[in-house]
């Protein structure tokens, strides 16, 4: 079935080994009609069709081929991936009976890293991202050992959001060193190719640290270890011991090309216990219609700021987030002082009232129950650190 029945050809690129994308604009509800009847009259079968928010997701099967619609009426966009022998992952994973309170941790790691575990109330985790130094990966394997509370520790699902050094490296040293000690049930990304034509379209890929030869690298030594990994596709949704994961955004909606890694980042919500998580990885909110084509659909309870409080976030993404307990995954000092304090999304944050809790790096893990419960004087304490950084709006450069 030719894309083009759907509207005018925006791009068309290769997302990672064996998929494609091709986004579409001029895109209305017929085009998507008739483009429909045409896949199921070229034998493709229907796997699974979700509405979120506004928006519409279709997976096909023929064969071992998979085939993904994304429909945006905001943008009259369309996307279509083509994945060839496609492993998809967009089922209930019921997981065992409930021995354990539910929590979410914010590790306090070396450098501007990100890397969050989520305990599951039947014991699992699931566990966001990793720093990449020797003393991250030992931070993560004793949060695990301490939360686990002597049992076995079982990581139902690692997602990483993306490939840089800071959210992937350590991956591969966690599971040589504590391999033996830990269970990974499944890995969740979508990295590049790191293919002939990859540096071209993704530059940054062999700049710094060398992406290019490092995904493949880990790929094949995950691959080796027999761990099932799995593609997220913006759309799929994952129930895992009932936390359901939400993808709102991944690289299909941003091969135009990409400017950065970073614009290949994950963007998802976490809803357990009654409560929604927002995830934004280190994904570039300004320069992306994200808030438009999600609107308050990503309301939620908690936040992670985007981009470790860096470059990268809105405003706009604060007020529709519009969270009462805030995870900064950067130090105190950066946070207040140093960087993070240019950006006014970032002061809108901290100044709003809606915001009664506030938690930074570098004062050592954060462990939250789940649900949440904002501290009585959390609103109170932040309120003090912003008077100890003598902190004031003429420090903001950067306004998005």
């Amino acid at each position: 079935m030719d894309a083009r029945e759907l509207g005018k050809i925006l791009y068309r690129s290769r997302e990672s080994v064996g998929t494609y994308v091709t986004a579409l604009g001029g895109v209305i509800d017929e085009s998507v009609a008739r483009y429909r009847e045409g896949l199921s009259f070229e034998g493709y079968v229907l796997y699974s069709e979700k509405r979120l928010s506004q928006n519409s997701f279709y997976v096909y099967r023929r064969g071992g081929d998979a085939l993904l619609l994304s429909y945006y009426p905001y943008l009259s966009e369309a996307r279509v991936v083509e994945e060839k022998s496609s492993s998809l992952f967009d089922f209930r994973d019921g997981g065992g009976e409930d021995s354990v309170s539910a929590s979410i941790t914010q590790l306090d790691l070396k450098d501007f890293a990100m890397n969050y575990v989520i305990r599951l109330r039947d014991g699992r985790f699931i566990v966001i991202d990793i720093g990449s130094f020797d003393e991250d990966v030992d931070a993560l394997y004793e949060v695990l050992r301490e939360r686990s509370g002597g049992k076995d520790i079982i990581i139902a699902a690692w997602i990483l959001t993306h490939p840089h050094i800071d959210h992937y490296h350590g991956v591969t040293p966690f599971l040589k060193k504590y391999g033996g000690r830990v269970t990974v049930e499944k890995l969740l990304y979508n990295f590049p190719a790191c293919e002939e034509g990859d540096v071209e379209l993704i530059p940054e890929l062999g700049q710094a640290q060398d992406e290019f030869h490092k995904i493949p690298a880990f790929v094949s030594y995950v691959d080796s270890l027999g761990i099932p990994s799995y593609r997220p596709h913006t759309g799929f949704i994952y129930d895992i011991g009932g936390a359901r994961i939400e993808i709102l955004n991944s690289p299909d909606d941003n091969m135009s090309p990409p400017k950065a890694i970073n614009d290949l980042s994950l963007v998802f919500t976490l809803t357990y216990c009654g409560q929604k998580i927002f995830f934004g990885g280190d994904y570039q909110f300004q320069s992306s219609p994200f808030t438009e084509v999600w609107g308050d659909y990503i309301k939620s309870d908690i936040m992670q700021a985007p981009h470790h409080g860096f470059h990268g976030g809105t405003k706009r993404l604060i007020e529709l987030v519009d969270a009462a307990t805030y995870l900064m995954p950067s130090f105190e000092d950066d946070t207040f002082l140093k960087i993070c304090c240019k950006y006014d999304f970032n002061c809108l944050s901290w100044t709003r009232t809606r915001t009664e809790d506030y938690y930074t790096g570098s004062n050592g893990h954060v462990t939250l129950s789940l649900p949440h419960t904002p501290r009585a004087d959390g609103r109170k304490r932040l309120d003090s650190l912003l008077r100890k950084y003598n902190f004031s709006e003429d420090n903001i450069i950067y306004r998005y």
